[in-house]
C-alpha cells in the first residue's frame, strides 16, 4: 500500500470512528444522578412539560462568587417543541440528597428556588425543616428525575430526548407537573411555591424573571442563599452566584454611609 492509500485508509477509519461516536451520543436518552438539579417547565393548559438536568448541585454551591453560568443543557428548539409560546410558563429548579449524604450535604438536604416578586430584591429565604419533613419533599423531587429517566427509556432518543433535556406529556405520571403539583409546592409537601411564572406577553419582550436558589440542610433557621437564576424573554437562562461576603459588606457599608450623610445634611 502506497503512502496515499495509507492516508486515505486512515482518514476513512477516523471518519468512521467519529461517526460512530456521534451516533452513540445521539442514542443516549435523558439521564439523572443523585444530587443533580432539575429545571422543570410547564405551561398553563399545555400538553407537554420540559425537564432539564442542569448538572450536579456542587456546580452551583461551589461556583466562584459573582460568576455567571450559562444554562446550556436545553435549547429553543426543545422549548418550541414543548410549548406554543414562552407565555404562561411555570418553572423551578430543585434537587435533593436521598440515598446517602456527607458532612457538607447530609441526607435530605434540598436545593430549591424561590421566585422574586421584584427583579432586584432577594426573597426571604425558605426555612430549614426536619429531616422527616424534607424527606417527603425530597421524594417528590427525586420523582421528577427518576420519572424522566423512566419515560425517556420508553421512547427513542432524539432532539426531544437527550441526556440533559426531555419533552414529556404533561399528563404522564412521570411528568414534572405530576410531582410539582398545581400550586408549585410538591403536592402540598413543601412550605411554599417554588415556581416562577412568565405571564402573558413575556416572549414578546417582557422583563426577565429571577428565582433565588437556596440550600436547605435539615435543621432550623433560614436556608443558605447560593445565587439566582434568570430567565430571559428569549428563553435563555443563566445562574449568578452570590457575591463574596466582602462584597455584600461593602454594599452594606455604602448604604450606612449614605444614610449617615443624609442625616448630617438634615441636621445642618
Amino acid at each position: 500500500m502506497n503512502r496515499t492509500s495509507q492516508f486515505a485508509a486512515a482518514a476513512l477509519l477516523a471518519a468512521v470512528g467519529s461517526a460512530s461516536s456521534f451516533t452513540a451520543l445521539q442514542a443516549q436518552t435523558f439521564a439523572y444522578n443523585p444530587q443533580d438539579l432539575i429545571l422543570g417547565f410547564r405551561q398553563t393548559g399545555g400538553s407537554s412539560d420540559l425537564e432539564v438536568n442542569i448538572g450536579q448541585a456542587s456546580l452551583y454551591y461551589n461556583a466562584t462568587p459573582g460568576s455567571i453560568l450559562t444554562i446550556g443543557q436545553y435549547d429553543n428548539s426543545q422549548l418550541s417543541s414543548a410549548f406554543s409560546s414562552l407565555d404562561n410558563l411555570s418553572f423551578s429548579i430543585s434537587g435533593a440528597v436521598r440515598a446517602s449524604g456527607d458532612p457538607v450535604n447530609p441526607i435530605q438536604t434540598l436545593w430549591l428556588t424561590e421566585p422574586r416578586l421584584d427583579l432586584n430584591t432577594q426573597t426571604t429565604p425558605w426555612l430549614r425543616q426536619s429531616q422527616f419533613s424534607q424527606g417527603t419533599v425530597g421524594g417528590q423531587i427525586a420523582g421528577i428525575g427518576s420519572g424522566g429517566v423512566s419515560y425517556a427509556g420508553s421512547i427513542p432518543a432524539g432532539p426531544n430526548n437527550t441526556p440533559t433535556a426531555l419533552v414529556i406529556p404533561d399528563g404522564d405520571p412521570n411528568a414534572y407537573h405530576q410531582f410539582i403539583g398545581d400550586s408549585g409546592d410538591f403536592n402540598g409537601t413543601f412550605q411554599g411555591n417554588v415556581e416562577n411564572a412568565t405571564g402573558t406577553g413575556f416572549g414578546a419582550g417582557g422583563q426577565p424573571l429571577r428565582s433565588d436558589l437556596y440550600q436547605l440542610r435539615p435543621g432550623t433557621g433560614a436556608g443558605t442563599y447560593l445565587g439566582y437564576f434568570e430567565l430571559s424573554p428569549a428563553g435563555t437562562m443563566t445562574f449568578t452566584a452570590v457575591p463574596e461576603p466582602r462584597a455584600w459588606s461593602m454594599v452594606g457599608l455604602g448604604g450606612l454611609l449614605f444614610v449617615a450623610t443624609q442625616r448630617l445634611r438634615q441636621a445642618k
